[in-house]
């Protein structure tokens, strides 16, 4: 019998303790059944917190691909217990030789798909907010071929297809960027990621001028079906661009999460486009339906309802039909 290492035994100890007697939820199950269905053959999943990735090589079967952490242990765990959960959801999760797969990278060099990408999430000691100097000319650089520019406006980051220029609230960008800094999450990354959304809305601004609707009407309906086009079918393919979707929108779920009744002291007060944005984050894979019903049961419904629509829009021809369907939920459950 061979007589195992210290590092083997170590990791016995550790799947122990944090696999072997660990039990995956409903929730886990469902989350990765859900995550199967919107890959294609070949597509690729990423969980971001660990750097693994997976391929879709089979109709029920996931296969690692790569792992590039600073934390192998930790990384290591994650995939045992996606393999575990896997068995509950009846999908074959393939980490054989998953030392095989590993990338070690120091903390700040945690690299995605380019050398020059940035950290995906790093060390809190040594992430520090960015100078308002820094973000500008950041996002001056990435915007190109467009233009960047700064508005007196409370308004988020958008885009103006005719002028080709993106634009966005110094205060509310530095508020953002501020925010992300706090959770350890890279901004560049993200930023990265939303600026490749808003120059991609120049390919299907059709729709949005077919339509007749205003981008904040009926809780930016109208601007979640582009997205949901944008997101989950014309940068499908684009690992990096998933990675920080995901970890973007589950952040954003979580602080919305833990604020919402700071924010809206009432039910009644609840802008309807927190119901939309529910719904797409569902839809995209970043959080259950569990999840987004337990902070919104007023319009579970709504939600429930909303994001087997968006759910069903597999090309951009389906916008054709989802439109109409979707205003007619929104009316319908709002009473309009």
């Amino acid at each position: 019998m061979k007589k195992l290492d210290i590092a083997e035994k170590k990791w016995l100890e550790m799947k122990q303790k944090y696999v072997d007697d660990w039990q995956p939820t409903e929730n886990d199950v469902d989350w990765l059944i859900k995550t199967m269905k919107s890959l294609n053959a070949g597509g690729k999943w990423t969980i971001p917190a660990v750097g693994a990735t997976f391929e879709k090589v089979g109709y029920n079967h996931l296969r690692l691909e790569s792992i590039v952490t600073d934390n192998i242990l930790n990384a290591l765990i994650s995939i045992e217990k996606t393999k575990k959960v896997g068995e509950k959801a009846s999908i074959k999760v393939d980490i054989e030789k998953a030392a095989d797969h590993i990338l070690f990278c120091p903390p700040q060099e945690y690299l995605i798909s380019k050398p020059n990408e940035q950290v995906l999430t790093t060390d809190k000691k040594n992430m520090q907010v960015p100078s308002r100097k820094e973000v500008f000319q950041f996002m001056v650089q990435k915007s190109h071929p467009y233009k960047f520019e700064y508005v007196k406006d409370n308004q988020p980051l958008r885009v103006s297809i005719e002028r080709k220029t993106i634009y966005v609230n110094e205060d509310v960008m530095m508020a953002v960027i501020e925010d992300l800094v706090k959770a350890t999450v890279d901004w560049k990354g993200v930023m990265r990621k939303n600026l490749l959304h808003e120059k991609a809305h120049e390919k299907f601004i059709k729709w949005n001028r077919k339509w007749h609707i205003g981008a904040e009407e009926c809780g930016w309906l109208a601007s979640y079906l582009t997205d949901i086009l944008i997101d989950k079918i014309y940068f499908a393919e684009n690992s990096n661009y998933q990675k920080w979707l995901l970890l973007d929108s589950r952040h954003t779920f979580e602080g919305t999460s833990k604020q919402i009744w700071d924010i809206f002291s009432t039910v009644a007060t609840r802008p309807r486009f927190l119901y939309n944005q529910a719904a797409y984050w569902v839809s995209v894979g970043a959080i259950t339906l569990d999840q987004a019903v337990d902070i919104y049961p007023e319009k579970a419904d709504y939600i429930v309802e909303m994001s087997q629509l968006f759910n069903k829009i597999r090309t951009e021809e389906d916008l054709e039909w989802a439109f109409p369907k979707a205003m007619e939920i929104y009316t319908r459950q709002f009473q309009m």
